[in-house]
């Protein structure tokens, strides 16, 4: 994947509604491994 596709595809959650509950209730986050407390629910 590239930096493009993910930039793309973090814009969709923001802008869509991934999981069609009819809320913006996404939040597209993205980070490193200092974030590993967030891996498991990931």
């Amino acid at each position: 994947a590239t930096v493009d596709e993910l930039y793309d595809l973090l814009v969709k959650f923001r802008d869509e509604d991934p999981n069609q509950n009819g809320v913006a209730d996404e939040i597209p986050l993205t980070g490193d491994n200092k974030l590993h407390y967030i891996r498991p629910i990931m």
